[in-house]
């Protein structure tokens, strides 16, 4: 099941890309919101409602939208997407709630939005429709949500990976590789979801906390040498890696809230956006990003 909402989520990003860099060409602060913010109070209702309807069909309903939006507004195209994430990612959590499975299915997502807006201008809308119509047919719900309740430290370690969040969204917004051209760009884009796969699959292996040492202080090693190609393409992978680590901390402190824990870290991407788009000067470069996030999440991923 999670190889099936991965190759939907890639094609999803990738007709989110086509369509708004393409067809569209501007209203990006909406899409961004409504793609990212809204799926906070959808996955709330998404909890709320627990096994019916189920995650499945939010995501069903987020693949309809996202192609109709595709053709009519930013607005439609931005909903779609959040449905989908939210259910693909509730359904995924739910389905035993692995590590691993949260690194493998965020990870085509970038992929997707890369080779999207390489294609714009190219007819590719209705056989990428196909595609994920026929994917979207084997999707099928996890298993039921927790009842358990949130641990009492709860409030504090969802801030700390919150914050994490926002950093990383900064980060990658902000840190610009002179190298980053042509099949470079390519390969960045490699890095980054190879980064979120190995994540989650070291982390089940070897612990979240040793997986997050690790990897952040690679990174800002790596973000320092940056201006050479193969430092920079090992400071994305290592930085990445704690995608799903975060996510899963934070599940693991509110299973009962799947979707609004996946929906909070969709927020927290679209805050660590805003700088960037309205051109602010804030100086955290990857090597402090790197530095900050290892503080942030060290207790954090403590018994992830």
């Amino acid at each position: 099941m999670t190889i099936l909402y991965s190759l939907a989520h890639f094609l999803v990003d990738g007709i989110c890309a086509w369509a708004m860099l393409g067809r569209f060409g501007g209203g990006i602060l909406l899409y961004n919101f409504c793609a990212f913010v809204l799926q906070l109070p959808l996955g709330a209702v998404l909890d709320r409602l627990g096994k019916r309807p189920g995650p499945a069909v939010f995501a069903w309903l987020g693949c309809a939208l996202t192609v109709l939006g595709a053709v009519t507004h930013p607005a439609v195209l931005g909903l779609g997407n959040a449905l989908f994430h939210v259910g693909g990612g509730a359904a995924v959590i739910r389905d035993g709630g692995k590590c691993e499975k949260l690194g493998i299915f965020v990870a085509p997502g970038a992929l997707g939005l890369y080779l999207g807006g390489l294609l714009t201008g190219k007819p590719i809308l209705l056989p990428a429709a196909l595609a994920l119509a026929a994917t979207a047919v084997f999707f099928r719900d996890g298993g039921e949500i927790s009842t358990a309740p949130p641990q009492k430290p709860a409030v504090l370690l969802a801030g700390c990976c919150f914050a994490v969040v926002v950093l990383r969204s900064f980060v990658g917004f902000q840190v610009v590789f002179p190298w980053k051209t042509g099949w470079m760009a390519l390969a960045a884009v490699v890095a980054v979801v190879l980064g979120k796969m190995a994540g989650g699959i070291l982390a089940a292996r070897f612990g979240a906390k040793k997986v997050t040492f690790v990897s952040l202080t690679a990174a800002a090693v790596c973000y320092a040498l940056g201006d050479v190609p193969v430092f920079g393409l090992l400071a994305l992978l290592c930085f990445n890696m704690t995608m799903p680590l975060t996510l899963y901390a934070l599940w693991r402190r509110f299973p009962a809230y799947p979707g609004a824990v996946f929906g909070s870290l969709t927020v927290a991407l679209f805050l660590g956006f805003l700088p960037t788009y309205f051109g602010l000067d804030i100086p955290i470069g990857g090597v402090l990003g790197s530095i900050l996030s290892l503080c942030l999440l060290w207790k954090a991923v403590e018994d992830a």
